[in-house]
């Protein structure tokens, strides 16, 4: 059986790591992060119905999170697909989640900071 997880039940699993603090960051990392940052949002201009989202990194958290939240039926062109296609190229991992009439796409980038 699986589980569609919410974005506030996600954020909920990743705000729960309490005991991680990191002190060093992976530049790299952070450097990808707002990448992909910029690219969502440039994806939500040319999407209709969607919404790009994220959680900033900060040193309780290892990793990182960005979202996407589509209508379903959606339509891409050429443009917002080579968008999509760049940002999963960058990104760790990805899950792909449906509720509430809304497709979720969750990219993660693993190991922003470092203890």
């Amino acid at each position: 059986m699986s589980k569609d997880f919410t974005p506030d039940e996600i954020a909920a699993m990743h705000d729960a790591n309490e005991n991680f603090d990191g002190s060093v960051a992976d530049f790299e990392k952070v450097r990808l992060f707002h990448e992909i940052k910029k690219q969502l949002t440039e994806f939500n201009q040319k999407v209709d119905g969607a919404v790009a989202g994220y959680y900033e990194p900060n040193t309780h958290e290892r990793n990182a999170i960005l979202w996407l939240t589509l209508p379903p039926g959606v339509f891409l062109s050429s443009e917002p697909t080579a968008i999509l296609a760049d940002v999963l190229a960058k990104t760790d991992n990805l899950s792909v989640s449906y509720y509430e009439d809304k497709i979720e796409l969750v990219f993660g980038l693993k190991d922003i900071w470092k203890k």
